[in-house]
């Protein structure tokens, strides 16, 4: 039988292309989209008419330098070098790629995942940042980055109430640092994006699906798209979630605390430079979004950095918490146990500056029940020079990340007890820095 090979692809692209094996002399097919399918459908960007391959069998994803490819509920699977894929599996340089019995010879592809990180564009690095909350858009020297001029928003969204300031500006004061205030041009933006998220992936935020990095971007070909929104998905924190009521989810200051439960989305609200934040959320159908500007309007940090008086240390010194558990979107970036396990308790941080690499030597965690019983707590720690991912491009920002905020953290690798008291002691480039929290039921409102 003599079978034919399709694409739409563009051949003289210079770009990662699968060379068919096997099936004669049919050319390469080269992958220059963000999103390429494979199978027997002639819809499909790399159509293969094997009776063994499905009619949309695999997707190949561009994602920060990164080809992974991922089978689609295939009867025959999908395989490389032999092996039965994981859904995402990366592919390299040289890989044989088999779907079904239709086999591929992978070339011009990453050879290793720092060559993966090295070829991300400049778009690419800028929604990774955003997506970790990176901020390197602080430290470009501008005096001010608001570059908004914003008109109506067609879209509706829904426009909850201000309590949102104070809470954030309550969990600065526990840090020491001083309130900001809400900058309305940037909250207009951020309700434009909310807005898009509940209008475009409603239905995949009820059931409860991944957007990853859908969060950080916006569509243009989808009904709310704006640049407002757009320039708001790359500079914000963005979190969605299923609310029981449109104006109870509105109200809710969830994502904050959600934000503040993670080690990168903390370092960026806990920013002593940060001057203006802006917010918005929306929520149709009781799917619901938000959105909280941290990078826009910031006070430019100079060239060889800033080293604190006093470092800002979370939970705060003898402050009370609520928080037990790592923040949900925390787990799947911090792996940095020895065991390659994510750690599930409340992180503690410690930044001694900015622009800096502060060296975690030691740490230790004790907690006190209410009967007076001392226990060590297990914990993980790592700084910009020790944090691992099992993505390396993950691990390249994040240690930028750390970085960015001179920043040490330790995550007890279960959550938190309540109530009990909890005593740090972490050894940070020869400086002992000691303090204690405690945990409880209810917040004291300090």
């Amino acid at each position: 039988m003599t079978e034919t090979f399709s694409s739409r692809a563009q051949p003289d692209s210079p770009a990662p292309s699968l060379i068919p094996r096997g099936w004669g002399d049919v050319p390469a097919f080269t992958i220059t989209s963000e999103r390429t399918t494979l199978g027997s459908d002639p819809a499909n960007d790399v159509c293969v008419p094997n009776p063994t391959v499905a009619p949309r069998h695999a997707v190949i994803v561009r994602r920060f330098g990164q080809y992974l490819v991922s089978d689609l509920g295939s009867r025959t699977g999908t395989f490389l070098n032999g092996n039965a894929i994981r859904p995402r599996t990366r592919i390299l340089d040289r890989d044989e790629l088999r779907i079904g019995s239709a086999r591929f010879f992978c070339t011009g592809f990453p050879k290793t995942e720092r060559e993966s990180f090295l070829r991300m564009d400049s778009n690419s690095i800028l929604t990774v940042l955003a997506a970790m909350a990176l901020m390197m858009l602080i430290y470009f020297q501008a005096p001010r980055a608001i570059k908004y001029l914003l008109n109506e928003q067609s879209m509706p969204s829904y426009t909850g109430v201000a309590a949102w300031l104070p809470f954030l500006n309550r969990y600065r004061g526990r840090a020491g640092l001083p309130p900001v205030v809400e900058v309305p041009v940037l909250s207009q933006a951020d309700r434009a994006h909310a807005g898009y998220l509940v209008t475009a992936y409603g239905d995949q935020i009820l059931r409860g699906a991944n957007l990853g990095v859908e969060l950080h971007t916006e569509d243009a070909a989808k009904i709310g798209y704006s640049k407002d929104g757009l320039e708001a998905a790359r500079r914000s924190l963005v979190a969605v979630y299923p609310g029981s009521s449109n104006s109870d989810s509105l109200s809710s200051t969830w994502p904050i605390e959600n934000w503040m439960a993670t080690p990168l989305g903390r370092l960026a609200i806990l920013n002593l430079r940060l001057r203006g934040v802006g917010w918005g959320n929306a929520c149709a159908q009781s799917a619901c979004a938000a959105a909280l500007d941290v990078t826009s309007d910031v006070l430019a940090l100079p060239p060889e950095g800033e080293t604190f008086a006093r470092p800002i240390v979370y939970p705060p010194r003898n402050g009370q918490i609520t928080g037990l558990r790592m923040g949900f979107g925390g787990l799947g970036v911090l792996r940095s146990c020895p065991d390659g396990t994510a750690p599930r308790g409340y992180p503690i941080t410690l930044q001694t500056g900015q622009w800096q690499t502060p060296r975690l030597q030691s740490y230790q965690l004790k907690r006190e029940d209410a009967a007076g019983n001392v226990t060590r707590v297990a914990v993980c720690g790592f700084d910009a020079g020790s944090y691992t991912s099992r993505d390396a491009a993950v691990q390249l920002l994040g240690r930028l990340l750390l970085k960015v905020f001179g920043a040490v953290v330790i995550i007890p690798r279960r959550p938190l007890a309540v109530p009990a008291r909890y005593d740090v002691v972490l050894v940070v480039d020869g400086r002992t820095h000691r303090w204690s929290f405690t945990t409880s039921f209810a917040d004291s409102g300090n």
